[in-house]
């Protein structure tokens, strides 16, 4: 086990954590990576060239990303001038000035066993399938296998397997397997492509020590038939098979989670995933048709259906569909299936998001999103939506124990990170949360959602030149109406805008005002025209709107928690007794 330690602190390189006398230090995947270096370079000065090619491998950033780095690492290990463990070099580099020692295997095991986590696991990342077929429409299967592949291997207590978002970042890339597994932190690799001969279609995989370059295990499939229960059963069972050979103890096969026998249903089911997992509007109406068809071929597949709600809960919530008509399709299916005895994480996860966004049942939703968690502990949807319902009641230290849990199970998504970015946003924290919104940008600097939560954190420090250029930037790539709003609010924060006729700009017209009363009263409340706001916020509340859940908790908000008047609104929603 690859372990350092100084002070108080033990950096566990292996997986990927840093700890404080017994307690696990919130740290960005870049941070730690710099930490671990400077670390195990200890006594010598460092300089920024080394850094930017050993930790960056000379990818085009800035030097400046550098000292935002060290920033962020002196803050979690509340690093002090008198006493530095991180020493700058002025016009060179940095030094690690703390003597390094290496924990003993006891040392590590009585950690993790106070933790209640086991210290040995094998971490391991399956990259997406590889579709090296001349037809697109095989695609679904690819995803499929890879998507099967990860469910099954995260039940296996031994392994840590990295999530499916984390992976998925990596599909099409030109990085080298090695590359890849540096930048997920894991040792073993599973890669796979699907190739055809125009009879048939042929799956290989590889299990691959990325640290020692040595290729494990190796096999191939060949298959005429193209069904998904044949390809993810041998698939699977073959690769546990190497893998058990590989690491030293049998693997068990855990059962594939699929709630149909009908292949065509299940075949139906995957496309309808792969178009889902795109996240564009246009896309998740495309999974719509196809997961209604799956229930069409079988009506008992109620993972179609629960994933027939994820997309009209997703659509509500990206402003594509009212309440209403969300819950027009939504209530029929929940019925049918809250008749029916379901034990399975996805359905609980499903039974959360809707209770909390649909019906403001925020202890009912609580009790499904736990369970969620009880049957799959690593079910990162379920972590992810238990935050948006802690940080609604302003419980901030259940917040930041679920912040810990995502980092562990899954700290290099975007998706995480940006969750986290958010969290600290909303718990008005935001040096903390401005730390893990740079994450996203630094791994990819034209994500919308990322640069449009960028810049409503520098707007809250005050940062409005930045924050400007980040909402143009987003806007540029997707404009939505959350950003167009943002502006505004920016400029009323800037008091810019107490002399504009509001009645001439687009964002305060009667259709605006109509469709997004929520985004429109955080303006209005900027440049204190309260009664206008609190008029809308009732609108927001008589349209069910799905932001309305972060209204006690919303920085934007800030001025008002106080009020009376917010108070009752955020009782008839049930966020507060």
């Amino acid at each position: 086990m690859e372990a350092l330690a100084f002070r108080e602190f033990i950096i566990d390189i292996a997986q990927r954590k840093l700890f404080r006398d017994g307690e696990l230090v919130l740290l960005t995947p870049k941070s730690f990576d710099l930490l671990v270096f400077l670390a195990r370079s200890a006594g010598n000065v460092v300089t920024k060239d080394t850094l930017l090619a050993s930790v960056w491998r000379d990818s085009f950033v800035e030097e400046g990303n550098i000292a935002v780095q060290i920033s962020k690492i002196r803050d979690a290990i509340n690093d002090r001038k008198e006493n530095p463990i991180l020493t700058t070099i002025p016009g060179v580099g940095y030094c690690f000035s703390e003597q390094i020692r290496i924990p003993t295997r006891q040392e590590m095991e009585r950690l993790y066993l106070s933790l209640g986590v086991e210290a040995h696991q094998n971490l391991i990342a399956v990259l997406p399938i590889d579709n090296l077929t001349a037809n697109r429409d095989l695609e679904y299967l690819a995803d499929g296998l890879t998507d099967s592949l990860i469910n099954r291997l995260s039940r296996i207590q031994r392994l840590r397997v990295c999530s499916r978002a984390s992976v998925y970042r990596f599909k099409n890339s030109n990085l080298g397997a090695s590359e890849i597994a540096k930048e997920l932190g894991v040792r073993l690799l599973v890669t796979g492509r699907i190739t055809s001969n125009g009879k048939s279609i042929a799956i290989s995989s590889e299990l691959t020590d990325a640290d020692a370059s040595v290729q494990l295990w190796g096999e191939q499939i060949l298959d005429g038939s193209e069904d998904p229960f044949a390809l993810q059963d041998v698939h699977s069972a073959k690769f546990l098979e190497g893998l058990s050979r590989c690491l030293g103890f049998t693997v068990e096969l855990p059962h594939r989670d699929a709630t149909t026998t009908n292949s065509e249903s299940y075949r139906l089911f995957l496309k309808g995933k792969h178009f889902f997992e795109q996240r564009t509007k246009d896309d998740i109406f495309r999974a719509i048709l196809y997961f209604e068809r799956s229930v069409s071929n079988d009506p008992g597949n109620t993972n179609a259906y629960i994933s027939l709600i994820e997309c009209y809960r997703l659509l509500y919530g990206i402003d594509q569909l009212s309440f209403n008509d969300a819950s027009s399709f939504i209530n029929p299916i929940a019925k049918r299936l809250e008749e029916q005895d379901i034990q399975s994480d996805y359905f609980e996860t499903m039974m959360g998001g809707m209770k909390m966004y649909f019906r403001w049942d925020f202890d009912g939703a609580e009790n499904h999103l736990r369970k969620a968690i009880q049957i799959n502990p690593r079910n990162i949807d379920a972590h992810h939506r238990l935050i948006d319902l802690l940080l609604s009641r302003r419980n901030f230290t259940e917040v930041l124990e679920q912040v810990r849990q995502v980092l562990i199970l899954d700290p290099f998504s975007l998706g995480t990170l940006k969750r986290i970015a958010k969290a600290f946003y909303r718990m008005g924290q935001f040096n903390n949360a401005q730390h893990y919104v740079e994450e996203v940008l630094e791994i990819d600097a034209a994500d919308y959602e990322g640069l449009a939560l960028s810049g409503a954190i520098n707007t809250e420090l005050g940062n409005y030149g930045i924050a400007v250029k980040c909402f143009e930037d987003s806007s540029a790539i997707e404009a939505t109406a959350e950003v167009d709003s943002m502006i505004w609010y920016l400029k009323a924060k800037q008091g810019q805008i107490q002399e504009i006729d509001f009645e001439r700009e687009s964002v305060f017209s009667d259709s605006f005002r109509t469709q997004h009363p929520l985004k429109v009263a955080r303006i209005l409340v900027a440049v204190g025209r309260h009664e206008e706001a609190f008029h809308l916020l009732n609108q927001a509340f008589f349209n069910h709107e799905v932001d309305l859940i972060g209204l006690v908790s919303d920085p934007r908000f800030a001025s008002l928690i106080e009020d009376g008047r917010l108070r009752d609104i955020a009782a008839r929603i049930g966020l507060i007794k």
